[in-house]
């Protein structure tokens, strides 16, 4: 038996010690920066919910952006934030001494970084910091929305009013600098049509969505129209959806999904949210009302990760609503004390992002709102509180499938330069809840 001493413990441990550092210092350095280290900080933040008013006016269009910000419009601003809120930029668009476009219906990014936005006359294409590259006016036409294509181009929806006040519904496939490639008209008779969304499809084509109605501006009859056409713009089926009586009911977005098939957000004429869910060749699966749940204005419809959907609207103040592949309530958030809810999507994080009008938390004005929501819609108490009991139901409905009858000709909408310019604005940033 050997007896180690206390001399040679320690030179033991000494030689253990020049191993073990020997081991370390053959290991490779890893260095973390100091933007490394706030960009991780920030991933982690990006989960946050939070909500801020932008000042005057209101939110048609919200996305996420390739960084992880958002991109979001409204009259004649588009504003630029980060994952957190806050602003990059924002600007304000006119033309021609005019003070202002009108509103801008929609926006999202394209290919190069930068963003297309549309609204009544006119289509702008933005770098990516909004300065303008170029813009279109389209007289005589409104477009609804606008979404880039895999060519580089864009794919337009809307009306064209010929004459009067009765439009058709109108489409257009432009190149990539916002010159008419090809455009239809789609008109019925004695009925005017007018189609407020849009997608290019995965077979090349593309489905629109709108309603048709009589030609009375002012009245409250007609129905969901949603068509197919092939790559030219050729019909391959159409259809109406609804009933024939007063307090019909308009489509106002469409999205192909991945197992086939469309999904399609609307309303009855007495304001209910409407979903209706159609196979590859248009034929109905389901479709479901939500009483309690309103559309205040032409709303959209996003696609979640696990097959569902979340919808966005008002029941007296902004609501969102999550639902399952089959149309289920899974929970719905009433937003504010005021205001609606016009626009929503789901965030790379599994949150959502909504983009509206609020005008509570600045009493006597109407403001730019924006909220983050966590994947279970969560955010702060006076935004979003989950104890507060909504009376949103789900009720299956029978709606009824109609063969359309409308005749394709060529519209002649020629577009001319717009003379866009981009204003920097300064609008004041109000926090309701989140990080500064």
């Amino acid at each position: 038996m050997i007896t180690v001493g206390p001399v040679n413990r320690v030179k033991s441990l000494f030689v253990f010690s020049l191993v073990l550092l020997g081991s370390f210092a053959s290991m490779p350095l890893v260095q973390i920066s100091h933007a490394q280290a706030n960009a991780a900080f920030n991933v982690q933040r990006a989960g946050a919910a939070w909500s801020r008013t932008y000042g005057g006016g209101n939110v048609f269009s919200v996305k996420q952006t390739s960084d992880g910000g958002y991109i979001l419009t409204g009259g004649a601003r588009i504003l630029k934030l980060d994952q957190l809120g806050n602003i990059v930029w924002q600007k304000y668009y006119s033309s021609g001494g005019v003070v202002s476009l009108a509103d801008f219906s929609a926006v999202e990014q394209t290919s190069d970084g930068g963003y297309v936005a549309s609204g009544d006359l006119y289509a702008l294409k933005t770098d990516s910091n909004g300065n303008v590259v170029w813009s279109m006016k389209y007289y005589k036409g409104h477009i609804h929305t606008i979404e880039q294509t895999p060519d580089g181009g864009y794919f337009a929806v809307g009306s064209f009013t010929a004459t009067g006040y009765a439009p058709y519904g109108w489409v257009a496939k432009l190149d990539a600098f916002g010159n008419v490639t090809w455009q239809k008209s789609y008109s019925g008779i004695q009925f005017a049509e007018e189609f407020f969304s849009g997608q290019q499809t995965s077979d090349g084509g593309y489905v629109v969505a709108g309603w048709r109605h009589n030609y009375d501006p002012f009245g409250d009859t007609g129905q969901a129209l949603v068509m197919k056409l092939d790559v030219d713009g050729r019909v391959i089926w159409q259809y109406l959806y609804g009933t024939t009586d007063s307090g019909g009911r308009a489509a106002y977005s469409v999205r192909q999904i991945s197992e086939g098939g469309y999904v399609v957000l609307g309303r009855s004429f007495n304001g209910t949210a409407w979903l209706l869910r159609l196979d590859e060749s248009g034929g109905i699966v389901w479709d479901k009302y939500y009483p309690g749940m309103n559309e205040m204005v032409p709303g959209q419809v996003s696609l979640t990760s696990d097959g569902g959907y979340v919808l966005s609207g008002n029941d007296g103040a902004g609501v969102v609503v999550r639902l399952d592949s089959t149309g289920g309530i899974v929970w719905a958030r009433s937003l504010g004390g005021g205001g609606f809810a016009a626009s929503v999507e789901q965030t790379i994080d599994g949150g959502y992002i909504m983009g509206g009008l609020d005008f509570s938390f600045r009493p006597g004005y109407s403001d730019v709102w924006v909220v983050k929501l966590t994947s279970q819609g969560r955010c702060c108490h006076t935004v979003a509180d989950p104890r507060q009991k909504l009376s949103i139901a789900e009720e299956n409905t029978r709606a009824v499938v109609i063969p359309g009858e409308y005749t394709l000709s060529g519209a002649n909408i020629s577009p001319i330069p717009a003379n866009v310019l981009a204003v920097s604005t300064n609008y004041a940033t109000l926090s309701q809840c989140g990080h500064p």
